[in-house]
């Protein structure tokens, strides 16, 4: 049983990651966004 449940535990951790690391890096880019427009504009 363990060793099916960890694979699939393993799989689940990594995707989380993923998800949050892409988050984190459109997040990111959406900030240097939005601040290079505030100081282009300004």
């Amino acid at each position: 049983m363990r060793l099916r449940v960890r694979p699939s535990l393993g799989r689940w951790h990594r995707y989380v990651i993923t998800c949050k690391t892409t988050y984190g890096a459109l997040a990111l880019y959406d900030i240097c966004d939005y601040s290079s427009n505030l100081f282009n504009s300004e």
